[in-house]
């Protein structure tokens, strides 16, 4: 999208320029310095919301997306995978109790022989 006035601007009168992603974008400015921004911002086009101060652009908000996407599916994986290992221990601890049960019975009935 093409940056534009904002809303009410006068052609022609300093105001605020709305552009979806801005060239140039400070990095790192101190949080009262975006506070005041936001009021100058918000003064200037009073038609506009908080919501339309420093938008996310959207191909950043699409690679948050992906990113968070990703993050969760490596966490499943992780949980599903602890998940059969306890499965798989449970299944092997069960049939050990079996085999100790199932040897007891043959002692058992080796000592009721003699």
């Amino acid at each position: 999208h093409p940056p534009r006035a904002a809303p009410g601007a006068r052609a022609g009168a300093p105001g605020v320029t709305i552009c979806p992603d801005p060239p140039c974008t400070p990095q790192m400015v101190l949080t009262d310095e975006v506070a005041h921004a936001k009021s100058l911002f918000l003064h200037l086009a009073p038609d506009l919301s908080e919501e339309d101060f420093l938008p996310k652009p959207a191909y950043a908000a699409a690679d948050e997306h992906r990113a968070a996407t990703a993050d969760l599916e490596h966490f499943n994986a992780e949980v599903q995978g602890t998940m059969q290992r306890e499965r798989d221990a449970v299944a092997r601890a069960a049939e050990a109790v079996q085999r100790r049960a199932e040897m007891g019975e043959v002692l058992g009935r080796y000592w009721a022989d003699r």
